[in-house]
């Protein structure tokens, strides 16, 4: 079994075998993932830290240059979101189209009140609502584009300053 089957299934004492043997904590599997990845996906918190502990990159990006921290905040996952945080995760990192963490969140939000929770999460730790975008756009323009009314009320509630959007 290696690393990332180990994470899967929550095989802590396997994990901890692997990195032992001189598994690298930060590889990456065909996806360009890391286990890190597999074990929060499959909801592995105490696996997310022990792989933190033995010195994953809590800041790491998979193929498609999202972080772990956006992923977790896409999915809603406030635990993992603490985790990540706490143990120094950006909250205003961007991809290489300069998209925040809140603004991945206001974008895929499904569950608006758990989206509510999540960037508001993000908020209190730091993150910057006023950041702009590769194309000029913060959080709160995107949410006004889409018409995310209540996303729009929360943002404004936190300080975000109004531009305008361009259609």
């Amino acid at each position: 079994m290696d690393i990332f089957e180990a994470a899967e299934k929550g095989e802590l004492n396997m994990i901890l075998e692997c990195l032992k043997n001189g598994t690298n904590v930060d590889e990456k599997n065909d996806d360009g993932e890391t286990v890190l990845f597999t074990a929060l996906f499959n909801k592995r918190l105490e696996i997310m830290k022990a792989l933190i502990k033995a010195g994953a990159d809590i800041n790491v990006k998979d193929s498609s240059e999202i972080r772990i921290l956006s992923w977790a905040a896409i999915r809603g996952d406030l635990e993992a979101m603490n985790l990540l945080i706490s143990a120094g995760a950006d909250v205003n990192a961007k991809d290489s189209e300069g998209i925040t963490i809140l603004m991945r969140v206001e974008e895929k939000t499904f569950d608006l009140e758990r989206s509510k929770l999540v960037i508001m999460k993000l908020i209190e730790a730091g993150a910057n609502i006023n950041i702009k975008d590769n194309y000029g756009y913060t959080v709160l323009m995107q949410a006004t584009k889409k018409g995310h009314k209540e996303m729009m009320k929360l943002l404004k509630e936190k300080g975000a300053i109004e531009y305008p959007v361009i259609y």
